[in-house]
């Protein structure tokens, strides 16, 4: 290998810093100016994509997975898994929005508006909707000292585009904790702004909302028209076999392992944690590979959902959502359910909402339904695993809370799941 140049007389070799992502002070800036960030790299979705999803989680809804079945129900072909979707144009706004997190806080009025298809491109945009500097009190004097982080709120919106066309695809509030640069300063105030500024976040998305969206469904096919299609959709239950307050528990518990990291690589989600590595506790010599994305959870609970929403169509909202304790490699997940609501879509016969709430659990079985207490809180309690031979302390308890609606088939019951 040639010798690079020697510099010469007067010259004197630079270092180009490449700042990668926002401090919360430039998040409070940007909410400030108003700012629309168009986030770069859009990303044209691949049926390459479908298979390395398919291939991390396994998920079985039959409409993602089939395109006989998928035309049976009126689409083209099978859509990208809905969780798919969400990833990438939660990848999408990484690198502006939560490079530098602290932690993903929580999910409120996300909607998937329309499918997306292999082929199509996507894109998002995100504003700076609120923040809230985090302070520690003194309970002896009172005080307040800024804690060195704070949290923004944002709201995304994911387009699908060609050179005809700009289709909103899905929209989402978050909120995140973000470090500050300087840690130890009060950036609201020496920008002549509230300490807090935090915006509504809504529990639900509105009916008229859901039935907007679900009603762009396609019409399935008559059984006629599509036999096989109609015969294999008729595992597990329809809309009209589901009642509020049933209870499923999703069986199959799995052990997240090191392939965790390929779902952030997969939709070029950037965020340090789920990379950086350190140890699994500090009595263990085992090193962990990053804080697990919370959005792997999610995926492993999609999936696990399989086992009891059989003939689920796809997700139109997420009312709202939290990750209540982080995962690490090693651990296993487990999930389980609750009906909380059925909605009709007026004007159709062949598909029903449900309004779904899933909990998912680390280290401990579906079946004993781990949930909160009646204060509110999750408890935990610590039990011991192993990794690679070594055994440390973990704890067991709920890791995600959150709430779907569902778009189900219905008039399809009456034969025995087939699992």
């Amino acid at each position: 290998m040639p010798a690079p140049p020697a510099l010469l007389d007067g010259q004197r070799m630079t270092t180009l810093e490449i700042s990668r992502g926002n401090y919360f002070e430039d998040h409070v800036r940007l909410f400030k100016s108003g700012e629309v960030i168009v986030h770069t790299t859009p990303r044209t979705v691949t049926a390459g994509d479908v298979a390395a999803y398919n291939g991390l989680f396994g998920q079985r809804y039959a409409v993602t997975s089939d395109d006989e079945f998928a035309r049976s129900c009126g689409f083209d072909r099978a859509p990208v898994p809905w969780m798919l979707l969400f990833h990438m144009g939660f990848g999408k706004t990484v690198p502006d929005v939560s490079q530098l997190a602290v932690a993903n806080l929580g999910y409120s009025d996300v909607r998937f508006l329309r499918h997306v298809f292999p082929g199509d491109s996507l894109y998002a945009e995100t504003r700076i909707i609120g923040f809230k500097e985090n302070f520690d009190l003194d309970k002896a004097t009172g005080a307040k000292a800024p804690r060195g982080n704070g949290n923004v709120y944002v709201h995304s919106t994911v387009f699908a585009v060609t050179d005809k066309s700009r289709q909103p695809v899905l929209d989402f509030k978050r909120v995140v904790m973000v470090n500050k640069k300087a840690r130890l300063s009060t950036c609201a105030a020496n920008l002549d702004l509230p300490e807090a500024h935090v915006p509504d976040m809504p529990a639900a998305v509105a009916v008229d909302v859901l039935n907007e969206i679900a009603a762009a469904y396609p019409h399935r096919a008559a059984p006629e028209a599509a036999p096989y299609a109609n015969r294999i959709s008729t595992a597990g239950m329809g809309w009209e076999d589901y009642a509020v307050g049933m209870r499923i528990s999703h069986g199959e518990r799995r052990q997240i392992t090191s392939a965790h990291m390929e779902l952030p690589n997969l939709t070029q989600n950037t965020a340090k944690v789920h990379f950086a590595e350190g140890k699994v506790d500090e009595a263990s010599p085992v090193v962990a590979t990053g804080i697990v994305y919370g959005g792997h959870v999610m995926s492993m609970a999609d999936a696990q959902g399989y086992y009891g929403f059989e003939n689920t169509l796809g997700v139109i909202a997420i009312n709202s959502g939290k990750h209540v304790a982080p995962c690490f490699e090693g651990e296993s997940v487990a999930s389980w359910s609750v009906v909380e609501g059925k909605l009709a879509v007026p004007g159709r016969q062949d598909i029903g909402l449900l309004v779904v709430r899933t909990v998912a659990a680390k280290n401990m079985p579906a079946g004993s339904f781990p949930d909160k207490d009646a204060m509110g809180r999750y408890p935990t309690t610590t039990t011991t695993i192993t990794i690679n031979g070594h055994k440390h302390s973990a704890d067991m308890g709920v890791v995600l809370d959150y709430e779907r609606v569902l778009v189900m088939r219905a008039g399809v019951s009456g034969v025995p799941s087939r699992r």
